[in-house]
């Protein structure tokens, strides 16, 4: 089975040739979004990732004496966003030359391992 990122304008999938299951999948997706956003896919990097997303939740936040999100939540909209926000999800069967969008189930195990990996900054 192969996964990729499909894009619609160009019609045209990015595949993630390393990613050998859905796990696999959500942490390349995560990886390249960090490496995109200047962050390296390591324990400090993700710590610094997931600071980012709390000065996002604080940019967001009309009190600034008080976050209304804690740790575990902002990790879930992180994963969430990279899961669900402005990307398609599609794998590939083996023998089948036709990608296909990821059924919920198989996002459930994508946007999972993500936040298992960003669960580890806190």
């Amino acid at each position: 089975m192969e996964f990729g990122i499909a894009n619609l304008s160009t019609m045209t999938v990015n595949s993630f040739t390393n990613a050998t299951d859905l796990k696999t999948f959500g942490l390349l997706r995560l990886k390249s979004v960090m490496r995109e956003e200047g962050f390296k896919f390591n324990a400090t990097g993700i710590r610094a990732y997931m600071d980012s997303w709390l000065e996002w939740e604080a940019d967001c936040n009309d009190d600034d004496n008080e976050l209304s999100t804690c740790g575990s939540q902002l990790v879930d909209v992180a994963a969430d966003t990279l899961t669900y926000t402005n990307v398609h999800l599609h794998k590939l069967a083996t023998g089948s030359n036709r990608w296909m969008p990821l059924t919920s189930e198989d996002k459930d195990i994508f946007m999972q391992a993500i936040v298992d990996k960003l669960e580890e900054a806190f």
